[in-house]
């Protein structure tokens, strides 16, 4: 320690001596212009730079936020670094639809004009479910295929009172039972004709009623005859001839139908026929 003072003072003592010896003029030139280019700042390593704390987001993760440059403030949509205004936040229910008119959230209107922002409320449509409705422009009210300004009151629904299994249609002045008549004179339906045969017994209508089934169109006659009735049995081919049903064959003879070609062969072997009969088959044509 003792040794340190020492060396401090005499160090002092020289500078002191060197300062007080004179010196020439040019090298005092050089050693004052030596001592004003010391005064002015070094340049700085990068490595060394002091930088800036980087900006800390305080804000929760469901507060949108953003970056002025002079830190993290809440989100705004006006681009102003003085003071962003705060979000407009939306007080209605989730049921209640709403929009930004830019000074706030107000419900929904689809009327746009500044002069008048105030929204007018919705229609509400207190008609049941199963009943039709519609907007006139005034509110709702009950559906009408009448598009009248003069007179927005809807006409009422034609209501059908008739049953579900009878057929009805609308007239224009209300649901009247089903005709094919179209006659505006009269518009009386006349009844419709009523299927008294049973489910089984083919019938048919003739404009004048329900008959029973005939393949011949004749007014003079107007009974049916008879259906021909298939008394085969249901492994036996048959086939009518006009006159009746009888035995199925290929040739159209309707005094003797020749019975059918029976095939004698196994289910193993192929076979073929000739136009005689059945025999084995053969890719010549002879």
């Amino acid at each position: 320690m003792f040794s340190t003072r020492i060396f401090v003072a005499l160090a002092i003592a020289f500078a002191g001596l060197a300062t007080a010896v004179p010196m020439p003029m040019p090298m005092r030139d050089a050693v004052s212009r030596r001592m004003i280019q010391q005064r002015e700042p070094l340049d700085t390593i990068p490595a060394y730079v002091k930088r800036e704390p980087l900006d800390v987001n305080t804000f929760r993760a469901d507060v949108p936020s953003m970056s002025t440059g002079q830190g993290i403030v809440a989100y705004s949509n006006k681009q102003t670094k003085r003071e962003p205004e705060p979000l407009d936040v939306n007080t209605f229910r989730a049921d209640v639809p709403s929009m930004s008119t830019g000074n706030g959230i107000v419900a929904y209107s689809n009327k746009q004009s500044k002069r008048e922002p105030e929204p007018e409320p919705l229609d509400v449509n207190t008609f049941r479910a199963d009943v039709p409705s519609m907007s006139n422009g005034n509110g709702i009210v009950a559906y009408s295929n009448k598009q009248a300004k003069r007179e927005p009151e809807p006409e009422p629904l034609d209501v059908n009172t008739f049953r579900a299994d009878i057929p009805s249609m609308s007239t224009g002045q209300g649901i009247v039972a089903y005709s094919n008549k179209q006659t505006k004179r009269e518009p009386a339906p006349e009844p419709l004709d009523v299927n008294t045969f049973r489910a089984d017994v083919p019938s048919m209508s003739t404009g004048n009623g329900i008959v029973a089934y005939s393949n011949k169109q004749s007014k003079r006659e107007p009974e049916p005859e008879p259906l021909d009735v298939n008394t085969f049995r249901a492994d036996i081919p048959s086939m009518s001839t006009g006159n009746g049903i009888i035995a199925y064959s290929n040739k159209q003879n309707k005094r003797e139908p020749k019975p059918l070609d029976v095939n004698t062969f196994r289910a193993d072997v192929p076979s073929m026929s000739n136009g005689n009969g059945i025999v084995a088959y053969s890719n010549k044509q002879n």
